[in-house]
């Protein structure tokens, strides 16, 4: 039996399926996965309660926080010696986690944005609750 093969119209019928296809498992894993960083995150990174949110793209966790504005410095560099990205936050970008939070005098909080990579959030996670627990053992009070 001879069949003639396809033409042109037909493969590229048959590629747009397979695209489509592809880029909808695609949307779907990168939804669960910013999903899943945003869940651990808020179960597991409490810089006092941080305000969790993912960024755009699936492999960066943004987390902000407060800290207690005498303490910020120290736990910046410590959390950038870790591996860290971490930066205090100003104008409206301050504003916005800070407005979340009740009953705290802003004027002695700073808010932060600590930045990972997903793939090694568990281990800057922990460098991150590392740096908060030395820094307020040292200083003998919590440091948010």
């Amino acid at each position: 039996m001879n069949i003639a093969p396809p033409d042109a119209a037909a493969v590229e019928r048959r590629i747009d399926t397979i695209r489509i296809d592809a880029k909808r498992k695609i949307t779907r894993q990168s939804r669960a996965t910013r999903i899943g960083i945003g869940a651990a995150l808020a179960a597991t990174f409490a810089l006092g309660g941080a305000g969790v949110a993912t960024a755009s793209f699936p492999v960066t966790v943004d987390m902000q926080g407060v800290v207690k504005t005498k303490y910020v410095d120290a736990f910046v560099q410590c959390s950038e010696d870790a591996g860290v990205e971490t930066v205090i936050l100003t104008g409206a970008a301050s504003a916005a986690v800070l407005e979340g939070w009740t009953a705290i005098d802003t004027d002695e909080y700073t808010a932060i944005e600590s930045r990972m990579d997903s793939r090694d959030q568990g281990r800057l996670g922990r460098a991150l609750s590392a740096c908060q627990q030395s820094i307020a053992a040292e200083v003998g009070e919590s440091i948010n």
